[in-house]
C-alpha cells in the first residue's frame, strides 16, 4: 500500500496487512488506512466489506481506472478525474457453500 500526500508528493510503502489472511483482508486493510487518517483510498475495486468499513470510517473511495502510475493516479485525482464510488465494485469472493 502506498500512502502519499497529494500536496508534497511524498510517499511511504506498507505492506498491505490483509494480504495472506484467509478472510477479512479488505477489512483489515481499511482498518490500516482509517489508522493512518487517509484522506481518500485509491483503488481498482473494493469488495463489500472494505467499502461498508471504509464508507462507515467516511473515507471517500476513488477508481484509479487505467492509470498506470502513482503519478498519473494522483494527477488525475487532483484534478478530478477519478470515478468516485458509492457501492462496492465487486461480489465477496469468500462465498460459503449451502447444504
Amino acid at each position: 500500500m502506498l500512502v502519499i500526500d497529494t500536496d508534497t508528493l511524498e510517499w511511504q510503502a506498507h505492506p498491505n496487512p490483509g494480504v495472506s489472511a484467509s478472510g477479512g483482508a479488505g477489512i483489515q486493510a481499511a482498518q490500516f488506512v482509517t489508522e493512518h487518517k487517509a484522506g481518500a483510498v485509491i483503488s481498482g475495486d473494493f469488495g463489500p466489506h472494505a467499502f461498508e468499513a471504509l464508507h462507515a470510517a467516511g473515507v471517500p473511495m476513488y477508481l484509479f481506472g487505467d492509470s498506470r502510475t502513482a503519478h498519473d493516479v494522483i494527477a488525475r485525482f487532483k484534478a478530478g478525474q477519478l470515478s468516485q464510488v458509492s457501492t462496492a465494485t465487486r461480489e465477496d469472493c469468500h462465498h460459503e457453500e449451502k447444504a
